[in-house]
């Protein structure tokens, strides 16, 4: 068998352990061979096995020793045809090798077998190295082409709808939609798809919790991913509406806030998501995120504008969420309280006017009564006025 097969270029590293368990199986009279990695925290994973190889097939006393945390009891054992050994590579890699060989001769033969497995593991790691470099020089120069276009961009829509065109580009996805944090929520703003977004259907609230829950944990959620402590159950319950797709959340974030989510979906018959693909998207987010909020700050009408800015400054003494409200709310206890404290003159302006140029005062004295004087039986009485 061709060991060049071994290195071959773009194999992952589960699939370069698996080959070479079949290269050692083949060449070396091993019936089975497996490969286990001692983590930091002591655990046992496995990185790759031969062909005919199956766990359950491990006898007891190798079971134990790989359940046994404790390094002190960790060592090298031989049992019948089986052989457990302790491996410390390059790059402070320590595996664990199990063989299993064709007869208890073919033991004795570890020393030659530990040189090939360190020498193959070199080889790998730094054919590895040099594609790695390779792939990252591709995916600066990739991201530098997609900032260029995403600065050429004159308004936020126009914007947001060449970024989801050319992630999907990129990627080979299926969808890529982008999402706006609106006051802790999310509003679905455009996809590769185009067309206006309608917000009251189910498939786009689903998608705007699915990019809510990036949002509130703050980080970037990739489904199905067996390995994360993420919730992720939006995640889960979107993709199996979709026929069981894969999911990339990505956050957009300008400075330490997230200003926005990315969501790519891939289609669940052509799967084409690695991890440069979420090491590329990183990357392109941090590099585009202040462009695009400047983006959408400086787009819409003159009203909407001047709100959003004033509700960026206030959000630091108010809170995000309901600025409008607190603002208004404010703004009446402060005019109640000042109606009570300041005083202010108010003049009516009456709409007659009564004037008066000349005052007559009468006083009236009584000067002279004379005596009554009686002519035909008639009395008469003087008053005299002044």
């Amino acid at each position: 068998m061709d060991n060049t097969g071994i290195f071959e270029n773009g194999i992952e590293p589960k699939e370069f352990w698996c080959r070479l368990g079949n290269y050692l199986c083949s060449n070396e009279d091993l019936s089975e061979v497996y490969f286990f990695h001692e983590d930091k925290n002591e655990r046992i994973l496995l990185l790759g096995k031969s062909s005919d190889a199956e766990i359950l097939n491990l006898p007891e006393v190798i079971r134990k020793k790989l359940s046994n945390k404790r390094d002190d009891d960790f060592n090298d054992i031989q049992e019948s045809v089986w052989s457990l050994k302790r491996l410390d590579l390059k790059g402070g890699l320590k595996i664990i090798v199990v063989l299993k060989a064709e007869s208890s001769s073919n033991v004795s033969r570890w020393p030659l077998l530990k040189s090939f497995i360190m020498a193959a593991f070199i080889a790998y790691k730094s054919s590895r190295d040099l594609e790695l470099k390779a792939e990252n020089l591709s995916h600066v120069t990739n991201v530098l082409d997609l900032g260029l276009i995403v600065g050429e961009a004159q308004i936020f829509d126009e914007a947001a709808m060449k970024i989801c065109n050319e992630l999907a580009s990129q990627f080979d996805a299926m969808r890529v939609s982008i999402g706006w944090n609106d006051m802790g929520g999310i509003k679905v703003k455009a996809t590769n798809h185009g067309g206006n977004i309608r917000r009251d259907t189910e498939r786009v609230g689903a998608l705007s919790r699915v990019m809510e829950e990036a949002l509130v944990q703050e980080s970037e959620i990739v489904f199905p991913n067996d390995e994360t402590e993420l919730i992720d159950q939006q995640h889960k319950s979107y993709s199996q509406s979709r026929g069981n797709c894969s999911l990339m959340t990505i956050p957009l974030k300008e400075a330490d806030n997230i200003i926005g989510v990315i969501t790519v979906e891939y289609h669940p018959e052509n799967n084409t998501y690695s991890d440069s693909h979420l090491k590329m998207a990183r990357v392109f987010m941090d590099l585009i995120g202040p462009r695009i909020n400047s983006l959408h700050f400086s787009t819409g009408w003159l009203g909407k504008r001047v709100w959003r800015r004033c509700r960026k400054r206030l959000e630091n003494l108010l809170g995000y969420r309901h600025t409008g409200l607190k603002v208004t709310g404010l703004v009446i206890l402060l005019c109640l309280i000042s109606s009570f404290v300041i005083r202010i003159d108010h003049n009516v302006k009456a709409p007659f006017v009564l004037r008066s140029e000349a005052t007559v005062v009468l006083t009236l004295s009584l000067i002279h009564i004379s005596e009554p004087t009686r002519q035909a039986e008639i009395s008469y009485a003087v008053f005299c006025l002044k």
